[in-house]
C-alpha cells in the first residue's frame, strides 16, 4: 500500500530509494554478521530489524505525502478487510511456492552448508529483479495516461520497454 502511495503521486523514485536501501543495509548486516562469526539467530534479527526500519520509514515518509482522513474510515473496514485478507492469502501462497524449494535442499542437500548457499544465491537473484521492477514501476502511470488517446505511441512504448527489459534480462 505504501509503494502505491508514491506510485499514484508519480513519486516513483521514493519506492526504489527504499527498495536500495533495503538491500544496502541488508548486505551491510550480512558482512558485518559474517565477519563476526554469527550465527542464524543474529541474521533473522538483522533481517528483522532492517525490515521494520525500512517498513517503518516508508510509513512515516508516506503519511507526510498524503493526507489520512481517519475520521470516516471505519466504514471501508470491512471491504479493505475483505480485499486485503484475500490478496494477503494469494501473497502468501505465492511467496510459498517460490521458497518451497529452499525447504527441499534443506532437507535433501548433504550438508546444512549447502542449503545455505542455495538461499544466499536464491536472495541475490530475488534481488535482481529490482532493475524490471523500476522500469514498470516508472512506466505503467505514463502507459495508463496513453491507454485510451494514443494508441500507436502506448504500442511503441510497450514494445521498446519488452526489448530493452529482454536485452537485461539476455544479457543476465
Amino acid at each position: 500500500m505504501l509503494r502505491m502511495v508514491f506510485q499514484l503521486h508519480v513519486r516513483n523514485h521514493m519506492a526504489v530509494v527504499f527498495t536500495t536501501a533495503n538491500s544496502v543495509i541488508w548486505a551491510g548486516s550480512v558482512i558485518a554478521i559474517a565477519a563476526l562469526g554469527g550465527g542464524l539467530v543474529p541474521f533473522a534479527l538483522a533481517f528483522a530489524a532492517t525490515a521494520i526500519a525500512i517498513q517503518g520509514a516508508m510509513a512515516l515518509v508516506a503519511l507526510n505525502t498524503i493526507h489520512v482522513r481517519w475520521r470516516g474510515a471505519r466504514a471501508f473496514w470491512p471491504t479493505l478487510a475483505r480485499v486485503g485478507i484475500s490478496v494477503g492469502i494469494a501473497s502468501a501462497l505465492t511467496f510459498s511456492y517460490g521458497r518451497i524449494d529452499q525447504i527441499l535442499v534443506y532437507e535433501l542437500a548433504p550438508h546444512a552448508s549447502e542449503a545455505g548457499l542455495y538461499a544466499a544465491m536464491y536472495k541475490i537473484l530475488d534481488n535482481a529483479g529490482f532493475v524490471p521492477i523500476a522500469v514498470m514501476t516508472t512506466l505503467f502511470p505514463i502507459m495508463a495516461g496513453l491507454f485510451p488517446a494514443e494508441p500507436e505511441r502506448l504500442h511503441r512504448l510497450v514494445q521498446t520497454a519488452i526489448d530493452y527489459l529482454t536485452m537485461i534480462s539476455l544479457g543476465a
